[in-house]
């Protein structure tokens, strides 16, 4: 009963806020238009002036009625984004609960590309995703623009042809966040950051992995780098110093 008092005085006071739901796919213009709608003044909507008089169409006329209203009674939304929303779930969970899930969501990516299989309880398991956060010689790292999550990059020191220095674990850009050199970019950042040797190995049987990998090595090393095998693998070795 409490629940439906609740609700009740929600619609008694629907007269003095609007709630709008935007979505969409990728690039529908969803995020576009809530910001517009969250702007805090008028005139930084950048709306051009309409004509007074003497309109050429009806839809002039309209525009002009609208953008009178608007200039008037203006008042910004307050913008609500899924991020948000998302985020307000997980700064609820405990530290352990949200290590479960990131392992989760992780090993159903690189499941993809490799051969991690579901466990007992049917999902994807990342079987060293803990140690990243308590092993001091492997560092994880998200991807982030804004408040938006683009990937992850996971680094280790488990070499194959040397006794100290970094090796690229996982490194992953959302699908929808590829091809628009966001990787190349943190990559590279990644390498900066850690000065020395490094051992890159491409994802198995990926020719993307590993076209992505050669390009990008390439450039920042201005091609210092070399190439050995691992059995079938190819590893990318260079020295930053």
């Amino acid at each position: 009963m409490k629940k439906d008092k609740a609700i009740d005085n929600i619609y008694e006071e629907r007269e003095k806020f609007i709630i709008v739901g935007l979505t969409g796919r990728t690039g529908s213009g969803c995020t576009t238009v809530s910001k517009i709608l969250s702007t805090e003044i008028f005139e930084e909507l950048n709306l051009h002036e309409p004509k007074t008089t003497d309109f050429d169409t009806n839809e002039q006329r309209k525009y002009q009625i609208v953008y009178s209203y608007i200039k008037q009674h203006w008042s910004p939304f307050f913008r609500i984004s899924m991020t948000d929303v998302i985020f307000s779930f997980i700064i609820q969970e405990s530290f352990d609960n949200l290590i479960e899930k990131l392992s989760g969501i992780i090993g159903k990516e690189l499941a993809k590309n490799i051969s991690n299989e579901l466990n007992e309880n049917g999902k994807f398991e990342y079987k060293w995703f803990n140690n990243y956060f308590t092993d001091k010689n492997r560092e994880a790292y998200f991807i982030k623009k804004g408040k938006t999550y683009l990937g992850f990059i996971m680094i280790n020191e488990n070499l194959k042809f040397n006794n100290n220095g970094k090796s690229i674990a996982e490194f992953l850009i959302m699908p929808q966040y590829r091809r628009k050199h966001i990787g190349k970019k943190v990559a590279i950042e990644v390498f900066e950051k850690y000065k020395g040797y490094w051992e890159v190995e491409p994802i198995k049987n990926s020719n993307e992995a590993y076209s992505f990998w050669k390009k990008t090595i390439e450039e920042y090393t201005n091609g210092n780098y070399i190439i050995k095998n691992n059995g079938t693998e190819k590893i990318f070795i260079f020295n930053n110093n």
